[in-house]
């Protein structure tokens, strides 16, 4: 992911890519989900929907300064009944030019749904695809339906032939687990069959309560691990299907040396580089409007709220300036950058496998003493 060159401050000088959810909940229980978690942490789990102001409200903000839109982050968009009004706004004020994408389970598209997404010149829909064949897709996926998913899939294909278009392009988003290891050369198989162009993977992050740890590929067989992987890819180029961020599992001395350079940077503040780039590349919005900086915000409050204020009073507020000043190296950084099992890299850590705690704010935000719900 491209940033800003010049880590510039001004907004007018700064482009962002844009992510948000529509709608706080999910049609699933996966395995491997935050959303899994809600019952145990008694947390209410009820639908929120971003007002089409709101959205509209964002798009106009953003306008000039936005890399892609990522209308979907931590919810399934499609529990949205009125999806179609997004839709008809993003054609309205999103330039053709501008790459939008959506990540969904997919079950809950319909051929009105297909049609609209194709006709908005969606770039691209991520399908979450956590299993290759029936049953450990049901297994993993709890209350999906392998078989539907591949009907939904058909249709698109259907209609995207019925109007001559490439748009969207399909991607399968595959969450790397101990139990689906086996599977990633029948992921590319399946992804040729259906037209899909891409096969993307992403490290499981257990969750604490889920008791998922050990099914991170950090605890598997390193060897295993690579055959698995090299016939994968192998396969994928036989097959002509792209693949995305399959990183490969760090050995000891890495994870050694990661956590000696974790042990310095508490220490040490480099004023000739930043920790990480992500406050000056990202800007995600929840249902409600509350905006974070990142997807590992934790803990933290939002940087403040687009229902109260415009995104340039934000960006250029003592808070957002305090947090680009720690991640620049002037200041230390806080305790939830410490943590961070992300931190902008590009590489695997043993962080990166880390059991995370379960923080709703983002997910599924709970309303203000008398804020509509």
């Amino acid at each position: 992911m491209e940033g800003n060159k010049n880590r510039a401050d001004s907004f007018d000088r700064t482009q962002f890519h844009v992510v948000l959810d529509t709608t706080t909940i999910c049609n699933l229980r996966c395995r491997q989900c935050f959303h899994s978690l809600y019952s145990v942490h008694r947390i209410p789990y009820r639908q929120h929907e971003m007002p089409p102001a709101l959205f509209e409200k964002i798009l106009t903000e953003f306008s000039g300064h936005m890399y892609t839109l990522a209308f979907s982050c931590s919810a399934e968009p499609f529990t949205n009944q009125d999806f179609h009004r997004y839709l008809a706004l993003v054609r309205r004020h999103v330039p053709p030019s501008i790459p939008k994408r959506i990540a969904t389970n997919g079950l809950l598209i319909n051929e009105a749904l297909a049609r609209d997404l194709i006709e908005t010149g969606l770039d691209s829909l991520i399908i979450s695809m956590d299993g290759a064949r029936r049953e450990s897709y049901n297994a993993i996926r709890r209350g999906g339906d392998f078989d539907r998913l591949m009907a939904r899939l058909d249709l698109l294909n259907r209609l995207k032939d019925e109007k001559g278009s490439e748009r969207p392009e399909l991607t399968f988003n595959v969450t790397l687990t101990r139990s689906n290891l086996e599977e990633l050369p029948l992921f590319v198989e399946l992804a040729h069959e259906k037209k899909v162009a891409e096969v993307s993977f992403q490290h499981l992050v257990p969750f604490r309560g889920l008791n998922l740890k050990h099914e991170a590929l950090f605890y598997e067989n390193r060897r295993k691990v690579r055959q698995v992987f090299d016939r994968t890819r192998k396969r994928a180029a036989e097959l002509g299907v792209r693949l995305g961020n399959l990183l490969d599992i760090p050995g000891s001395l890495q994870c050694f040396g990661t956590l000696l350079a974790d042990m310095v940077r508490r220490w040490i503040r480099p004023r000739d580089g930043n920790y990480c780039n992500l406050a000056w590349q990202i800007v995600v919005f929840n249902s409600r409007g509350d905006v974070f900086p990142c997807f590992c915000w934790g803990s933290e409050p939002p940087m403040g709220n687009l229902r109260k204020q415009a995104f340039r009073e934000i960006w250029e507020s003592e808070r957002y300036q305090r947090l680009r000043a720690e991640l620049g190296g002037f200041f230390p950084l806080r305790q939830c950058c410490l943590d961070c099992s992300h931190m902008g890299r590009r590489k695997l850590t043993r962080r990166s496998f880390r059991e995370q705690d379960f923080h709703p704010e983002l997910a599924s935000p709970i309303p203000a003493p008398g804020e509509d719900t």
